[in-house]
């Protein structure tokens, strides 16, 4: 299929191969890539730089919601708009795919000229925003760095680490069943939810040339100079749970909480800044997976992460000690 240069790339997720015809006949001219399973698809997602997915919500193994929720969890992916194409039309059904995070939802059998109005509507959006970030290195709705901030100033902190054999330290921090928090109370209180998170966790570790970022929907990162302190990382939990923010749908505390995935690197010419945040998701993931509240610390070149969790008297939640 023939497209031009600067085409959209779009990644078709369905497990039936005529559904993927069809949809690849409806978007003719587009960079297509294809998956027939949830695994593939994430995969594809973090290797490619895919400007939209279409996902079939039901699939065999890891199904459409839990390939959403991954994707808007995770850094990388978090910014790419997804379509959920299904047959299911029951009405919470689409709400649950609006919470999780999908842009929009299309159901079966697909109008070919309404999928390519819409996957244009997308697309364009898109790149209105990702013009705007690079214009724009503060979040709109946080006023702290955006994404494209924080690959800036990591690019630029990776290469001064590197000439003095320096280290660096990543945190990643998702807030806990937040697609639950959103369904419970909308989208005004998410907002001040996320402004309030952010400017907290901002105060507590933007200094010099570290940096506190947003990513996607109740995600943030953080990079500082040095080696990695688990009472960095107790402090990151302490911040966000001494806001009391209150979370009735959470299974683990009445409050927002707080899950992170963190390490610390000494930068070298065999490190990669690409292989430190994929090896983050993976703890952030481990540590939303174990119940949340707590963090995963890995020291590199150690194999073997350790747990921190916020001790039970609130007296002592912003002390520094293991």
């Amino acid at each position: 299929m023939s497209e031009s240069p600067d085409a959209a790339r779009i990644l078709i997720v369905d497990d039936e191969p005529i559904q993927i015809r069809v949809l690849s006949e409806a978007l003719q001219g587009f960079d297509l890539r294809f998956a027939t399973d949830g695994g593939r698809a994430l995969n594809l997602a973090l290797e490619n730089e895919v400007d939209l997915i279409l996902l079939d919500v039901v699939m065999p193994g890891i199904g459409g919601m839990e390939v959403l929720r991954w994707l808007k969890s995770e850094p990388r992916t978090a910014h790419i708009p997804v379509i959920l194409v299904t047959a299911m039309s029951a009405e919470e059904d689409e709400q649950q795919g609006l919470a999780l995070g999908a842009a929009d939802y299309i159901s079966k059998p697909v109008r070919p000229a309404i999928l390519r109005a819409r996957v244009q509507s997308q697309i364009t959006l898109k790149r209105q925003r990702d013009l705007l970030e690079k214009l724009q290195p503060r979040d709109s709705l946080t006023g702290i760095a955006n994404a494209s901030r924080f690959e800036d100033e990591l690019d630029r902190a990776w290469g001064r680490a590197q000439r003095r054999g320096g280290q660096l330290c990543l945190m990643q921090l998702a807030l806990d069943h937040f697609d639950s928090y959103a369904a419970e109370y909308g989208q005004s209180p998410v907002d001040e939810c996320l402004r309030r998170v952010a400017q907290a966790l901002d105060g507590a570790f933007s200094r010099g040339d570290d940096l506190v970022a947003r990513q996607g929907d109740g995600g943030f990162t953080i990079l500082l100079d040095g080696a990695l302190d688990p009472a960095q990382v107790r402090r990151a939990l302490a911040t966000v749970a001494t806001l009391e923010i209150p979370h009735v749908r959470s299974p683990s505390s009445p409050f927002v909480s707080a899950s992170i995935g963190a390490l610390s690197t000494q930068v070298d010419s065999t490190a990669s800044a690409a292989d430190c945040l994929t090896r983050i998701a993976r703890l952030l993931a481990e540590a939303q997976q174990a119940g949340g509240g707590q963090g995963l610390c890995l020291r590199l070149p150690e194999q073997t992460a350790h747990a921190v969790r916020l001790p039970e008297s609130a007296a002592q939640l912003n002390n520094g000690n293991e």
